[in-house]
Formats: C-alpha cells, sequence, structure tokens
C-alpha cells in the first residue's frame, strides 16, 4: 500500500469514526431534550390492559421497607396514600423521590415509594447516598408492581382514605400539582 493511499484510508476511517461519535453523542442528547419536552398529562387508567382502573379497592399486598420492617397496604389505610413505583435507574421516577423528600405529611397522608424490581443493596445505596428520608419498599420480583400493572416509570397512584383508587399520573409531579392531588384526596 503507498504512503498517499495508507493516509486516505486513516482519513476515511477517522472521519467515519468520527460521524459515528458525533451521531452518538448528537442521538443521545436530542432523545434526553424530546423525552424532556414530553409531559404526558394525568389518565384516567394506565396504558394497559391489566392493572387498576379509577374507583378500584387497591389489592392487599405486603412488602419490606428498606429499612427491614414489614409494611402491609391495610397499615397505611384510614389516610390517603400516595404510592409511587420507581427504579434508581430511571432519572424522572429519581426527580420525584427528590420532590417527595420536599413534602411535609404532618402525619395526615402517606407517602410510599415502591422500588421496581431491583435489588435491596442498590436501593440502599442510592438512598444512602441522595440522603432521602421517605419510606421505601421493595417490590424485587416485581409481583406488586405487576398487580397495579405497571409499564412505565414513575407511576404514582392516588388512594382514599377507605383503600379506593382515586387517580393515576404517569411521569413527574411538580410540588404544586402533587398538593393538589393530594388536597383532591381529602374531599373524596
Amino acid at each position: 500500500m503507498s504512503r498517499k493511499h495508507a493516509k486516505w484510508v486513516i482519513s476515511a476511517l477517522s472521519l467515519i469514526l468520527g460521524l459515528i461519535l458525533l451521531f452518538n453523542v448528537a442521538g443521545d442528547v436530542f432523545v434526553r431534550e424530546v423525552a424532556q419536552d414530553i409531559k404526558i398529562e394525568q389518565q384516567n387508567k394506565i396504558p394497559t390492559e391489566e392493572g387498576l382502573d379509577i374507583g378500584d379497592k387497591v389489592p392487599p399486598w405486603t412488602l419490606d421497607s428498606l429499612g427491614g420492617d414489614v409494611v402491609s397496604f391495610s397499615d397505611l389505610l384510614g389516610a390517603p396514600t400516595v404510592i409511587t413505583f420507581w427504579a434508581t435507574w430511571n432519572e424522572n421516577s429519581t426527580d420525584q423521590l427528590a420532590i417527595f423528600q420536599d413534602i411535609n405529611t404532618e402525619g395526615i397522608f402517606n407517602i410510599v415509594a415502591i422500588n421496581n424490581q431491583e435489588d435491596a443493596s442498590t436501593v440502599s445505596n442510592f438512598i444512602s447516598r441522595s440522603g432521602y428520608n421517605i419510606t421505601v419498599l421493595l417490590d424485587e420480583a416485581g409481583e406488586v408492581g405487576e398487580e397495579y400493572g405497571i409499564r412505565v416509570l414513575p407511576v404514582s397512584y392516588f388512594i382514599d382514605s377507605n383503600g379506593v383508587l382515586r387517580e393515576t399520573f404517569v411521569g413527574v409531579l411538580s410540588r404544586s400539582m402533587l398538593n393538589e392531588k393530594i388536597s383532591l384526596l381529602f374531599n373524596n
């Protein structure tokens, strides 16, 4: 191979690799931008053929908390409850936890974050690093998430004090939206 031909091959390969890298980085940025611009509005049912409908009684479940306690849904009855399914790998989920951290429940309603299908050590490390002080339950096998019909994260369920599902929301709730939806639970 001549020296001129070798330089041409190296230049062509460099150009191709540069374009691949550029498209890869630009594609990631584009996907993040588009994902941030998409807002999924309130829905009366999570987009699935299974799961809960508005007005359904929430099925009973029992899960381990991150602190090692056993928590049953029946323990939450008597006060309105917000349950959010989340995962450490999902940036929107972790954003939702940060908003929950700032909400003062004052003992009059419950906020529960159910981790969906991750092991206890992964969740514990994430919560410790983040400094969150919220109720985190572990659904390592995804059985509770399956009963609820979880297909996307984060997803929040607004349940009245009698255990009846009043509303669902897919995506990240702002503080004001969360406060508004919680106040509606007290009017049911």
